[in-house]
């Protein structure tokens, strides 16, 4: 029944991801403290930083499939950055307590949330034609921050690599996912490759019987179940990303990431 319940977390993450340029951690990460609640938290983070690496690499081939340029000097600058702050905020969430962990996420998302709704700028439809060095250091800094918030809470970084790409580099709105994706394949990566040389934790009660895919920190079967349910639907995210309007997305993104943390400082505090 928990394997059901991922496949069809991932299923929703299939369509998700792509059109919001996430992830999908945010769905994830919940999921599995919902339907694994023995899983240690540092797993957690680990299975969804894995699932959110195959996932942005299956979503990138989409949307290179579907004719979308993503420039690879500012994907490259973005992704590099993002993959030192992925490795230092999985080197310190390692000697986090759970219920730290997770607040740190929800207080993250909340922040986020709030941002999206007050904080309004105009979008461009191009990419600037000179790229100056104030904006190579905000592709650096927008890289770093999405990095150490995705090494600590287990999201891909897309969660506030978007509204970084939205507020402070002025990306085209529909490049936003694409570059999103792109860079948390790369940072994903290696911040997975942390998890998977920790120290293999012994799976309580009935997750035992999956203790033979533990690797590290790392689950191959929980991942591969939120994987096989997103790669089933992702196809039809790429399409939908196209035709959403921009102020629903962004309503849409921002409810659903303040329900989410509603839920987790709840069920932590009372």
């Amino acid at each position: 029944m928990t394997f059901i319940f991922l496949i069809l977390a991932g299923l929703f993450i299939g369509i998700f991801a792509p059109v919001f340029g996430v992830g999908g951690g945010i769905i994830a990460v919940p999921s599995m403290h919902a339907v694994a609640s023995g899983l240690p938290a540092q797993t957690i983070v680990g299975c969804s930083l894995f699932m959110i690496c195959l996932n942005s690499i299956i979503n990138t081939w989409k949307f290179k499939r579907n004719n979308v340029e993503i420039k690879l000097n500012i994907a490259g600058v973005i992704s590099c950055a993002m993959t030192v702050g992925v490795i230092l905020g999985g080197r310190f969430v390692l000697q986090l307590d759970a219920q730290t962990i997770k607040l740190i996420f929800a207080t993250i998302i909340l922040l986020i949330a709030v941002k999206i709704i007050v904080f309004k700028k105009k979008q461009t439809s191009e990419l600037p034609s000179v790229l100056t060095g104030m904006f190579w250091f905000k592709c650096v800094l927008t890289g770093f921050i999405g990095g150490v918030v995705s090494g600590l809470t287990g999201l891909g970084g897309g969660a506030v690599l978007v509204p970084l790409m939205i507020t402070l580099l002025s990306l085209p709105l529909k490049l936003i996912s694409p570059y999103s994706q792109f860079s948390m394949a790369v940072g994903t990566l290696f911040g997975s490759l942390a998890y998977f040389n920790a120290a293999t934790p012994t799976l309580p009660g009935d997750l035992a019987i999956i203790q033979s895919f533990q690797i590290g920190q790392i689950n191959i079967a929980i991942t591969l179940a939120l994987v096989l349910g997103a790669m089933t639907t992702s196809g039809y995210g790429v399409k939908f990303s196209k035709k959403m309007p921009e102020k629903l997305a962004k309503k849409l993104f921002a409810g659903l990431l303040t329900i989410v943390s509603l839920k987790i400082f709840y069920s932590q505090l009372f």
